[in-house]
């Protein structure tokens, strides 16, 4: 992978502060606005520092998709402003665009792999999750083209409809996950209104039961091979 330093991209001085390493997470985040690489670097330091009165570009690193370079934003180490209550134990990623409405490509598959091998030196070489994902996040971040291709892009296996009932993962109740928000997603194609979060809490697992129960399954809440065999 190619990273820009700070000094290569022209990056004006910051006040930061440092934090221990290695970091506990890693969270995946969009700019939501137009990836012009080297400019939308500087653009986002410049309207964080100069309007938000923050001490520097909020993230570690940035990627341009249309570039495939990596930019050094706060850096390793660094105390970031990306994810609130968890910046001082994580970095945070910057995918520049709006993912919401832009797809996802095998060549950005292939580069965020190849960072998070490049991370593996400063704490996590998975995501932890979606900025959505941090616990008291109410953002839709990274977007949903980024968000439902996070279990490939670290790596996990993805469930897709052609895959074989027997084969699909067990899931119960305080789960969470990926693998949590195809079910939820599943279940209301079929008429539940869950709120698509991963989190297999108690309205999911009445959603399965109700759905177990009109498909005269065992109502235990557990979703295996047979349930997965009805979906």
């Amino acid at each position: 992978m190619e990273l820009i330093s700070r000094k290569d991209w022209g990056a004006k001085p910051a006040r930061n502060r440092t934090i221990t390493l290695p970091v506990k997470d890693l969270w995946l985040h969009h700019s939501a606005s137009p990836d012009t690489g080297l400019r939308a670097v500087r653009g986002i330091q410049k309207f964080h520092q100069d309007t938000r009165g923050w001490a520097d570009i909020a993230y570690n690193f940035l990627y341009s998709p249309s570039e495939r370079k990596f930019y050094e934003g706060r850096g390793a180490g660094v105390l970031g402003a990306h994810t609130r209550g968890h910046n001082m134990a994580s970095h945070g990623l910057c995918v520049l665009g709006n993912y919401d409405r832009a797809g996802f490509t095998d060549n950005m598959l292939e580069d965020l792999q190849g960072f998070l091998k490049w991370h593996a030196q400063y704490g996590p070489e998975r995501f932890t999750g979606g900025h959505q994902d941090a616990p008291g996040a109410l953002t839709a971040c990274p977007g949903r083209n980024l968000q439902s291709n996070l279990r490939a892009i670290n790596g996990l296996k993805v469930i897709t409809q052609k895959q074989p009932a027997t084969s699909r993962p067990l899931i119960k109740l305080w789960d969470r996950g990926e693998q949590v928000k195809y079910l939820q997603a599943q279940l209301n194609l079929r008429g539940a209104r869950l709120r698509i979060d991963g989190n297999y809490g108690p309205l999911t697992q009445h959603a399965v039961t109700v759905f177990q129960r009109r498909e005269g399954l065992v109502a235990d809440g557990v979703v295996g091979p047979n349930t997965w065999g009805k979906m």
